[in-house]
């Protein structure tokens, strides 16, 4: 995202308007995230419990993750979600986008990647 000059900003309090709606969305989708993370840690077994410096180290991935998220079209971030959040598989995905399962598998190799480089 380019960020504007804020200079020629003619109109600033529908721009900040937009900002705040986009932070506030932002902070949601990630609080969603972490809450999905926990609900299947929760889900398992006691000894699987990871120590809490290994939670921390996997927030912290889950946080850099969704920050590189931020940087996709909304339907290839959408795709990866449904797919590693939900287990959905690609026809459902593309049911629910409304395209194609090939266009899911794109949008699927496409965040992957995505995310693969913003962490390495």
């Amino acid at each position: 995202m380019v960020s504007p000059d804020l200079a020629s900003i003619r109109q600033p309090r529908p721009f900040l308007a937009t900002v705040a709606r986009r932070l506030i969305a932002n902070h949601y989708r990630r609080k969603k995230i972490e809450e999905a993370w926990l609900d299947a840690l929760a889900a398992q077994p006691e000894m699987e419990h990871p120590s809490p410096e290994t939670r921390l180290l996997i927030l912290e991935v889950l946080e850099q993750i969704d920050t590189a998220l931020d940087g996709l079209p909304p339907q290839v971030r959408e795709a990866f979600l449904l797919a590693h959040l939900q287990g959905m598989r690609y026809c459902d995905i593309a049911e629910r986008l409304r395209v194609s399962s090939s266009s899911v598998k794109q949008y699927l190799q496409r965040a992957n990647l995505h995310c693969f480089f913003a962490l390495s």
